[in-house]
């Protein structure tokens, strides 16, 4: 069955915020945003029992973060397959301003960004997707672009940079192949800046 998720899924409510700050829970979204996926075969994607999965397929469903896109009875069970809400998750401005001011409503935002990108390298190494040091056989693809540092600039020319970078990140957002063309990867991607806290770069020259 070919299903298309919505392109983007706001989250209105803090309520999901924390059902998507679960790092089982976002394994599980992020394993039927590229295919859809019976419990049997998300726990096999998982490498996971599936009796662990049932409660957290349940809420992701229950919150609207996943659906139930086609069923069919097998050996006289109704099997469900399952695929993602949309490609893109975005959290409104108002839950934007509650996390502002309140320390768990931020812990709510940052963790399933990180933790979940996290647990994505840390798998994708040991599948052998990933190869962290260049060896003359290792293919272009399979060589992850990491980057952790600081640039000093003007708030304005901060915005023109970030202006650029959007226009950049479109072309990531907008799947080229269909994901039933053979030489389709799905490739995840985690992009942050902000200025630095206090502290942080005082004793560089």
């Amino acid at each position: 069955m070919t299903y298309q998720p919505d392109a983007v899924f706001v989250i209105e409510d803090l309520e999901t915020l924390k059902v998507m700050a679960d790092s089982r829970r976002m394994q599980i979204l992020e394993s039927v945003i590229d295919r859809i996926a019976t419990v049997k075969e998300i726990a096999e994607r998982l490498n996971q029992p599936a009796s662990q999965l049932y409660y957290h397929i349940n809420t992701l469903e229950k919150h609207g973060l996943i659906r139930v896109v086609d069923t069919r009875i097998v050996s006289g069970i109704i099997e469900k397959w399952y695929g993602a809400a949309a490609k893109q998750f975005q959290v409104a401005k108002e839950l934007l301003r509650v996390s502002q001011v309140s320390e768990e409503g931020r812990e709510q935002l940052f963790a399933p960004l990180f933790d979940s990108a996290k647990q994505e390298l840390k798998a994708s190494v040991e599948q052998g997707k990933i190869h962290l040091i260049r060896e003359e056989q290792t293919s272009p693809d399979k060589i992850p672009v990491f980057m952790r540092g600081y640039s000093r600039m003007s708030p304005a020319t901060f915005q023109a940079f970030c202006a650029r970078l959007q226009e950049v990140l479109k072309d990531f957002a907008e799947d080229s192949l269909p994901d039933t063309d053979p030489d389709q990867q799905l490739y995840s991607g985690l992009v942050a800046f902000f200025p630095t806290p206090e502290g942080v770069g005082d004793s560089e020259p």
